[in-house]
């Protein structure tokens, strides 16, 4: 698997398709802030929004927030969530791969340790993306009744949010060698 993966970001780690998904980045940030009012609910998600972009939560403080959602949110957020954020995840995925390894390649192409760290933390991001969608999407599915999900998700998000911490670290650190060598 990381040999395809690296295969795959050596032949398309490219200033085109990287910037290409920084646009979708872009594109998908607009789409998902603003979709909820192009569906003819702009305050489906009451005053707490959606927790995808909460820090730290715990599954009762999840299951609450739900619970102050219209019904329109709830019926929503599986939508939202399966069609456009799952799409976000992956995107944002390939796109960090490709940067990083672009990055890494031009600062370091001496060195191995990156290889797999570029590869599969914006992976791993992605993946607890994925996980907390589901999981809240199983606690919107089963709302009033608890369910596993208010208990998966708050770790998933915790993951994920420290998995994009961490790729953020990867790229000021291939930005500060690429600027080193540089210098040199």
């Amino acid at each position: 698997m990381l040999a395809f993966l690296y295969r795959f970001a050596e032949r398309h780690a490219t200033g085109r398709n990287i910037l290409i998904g920084l646009g979708l980045i872009v594109f998908f940030n607009i789409l998902l802030g603003r979709l909820p009012a192009w569906l003819g609910s702009p305050d489906a998600f009451g005053s707490s929004g959606i927790p995808d972009l909460w820090y730290s939560y715990e599954g009762e403080t999840l299951h609450t927030a739900i619970g102050q959602w219209k019904e329109a949110g709830r019926k929503m957020y599986p939508f939202i969530s399966l069609l456009a954020d799952n799409l976000y995840a992956l995107t944002y995925a390939i796109t960090y791969i490709l940067l990083l390894w672009w990055l890494y390649s031009k600062s370091s192409p001496e060195k191995t340790w990156w290889k797999p760290w570029v590869v599969i933390l914006p992976l791993f991001t992605a993946f607890m993306d994925w996980v907390e969608n589901f999981s809240i999407s199983k606690v919107c599915a089963t709302y009033p009744n608890h369910s596993i999900g208010a208990e998966l998700a708050p770790w998933a998000s915790w993951l994920k949010w420290n998995g994009a911490g961490g790729v953020l670290v990867l790229l000021l650190l291939g930005l500060g060698a690429l600027l080193v060598r540089k210098v040199k």
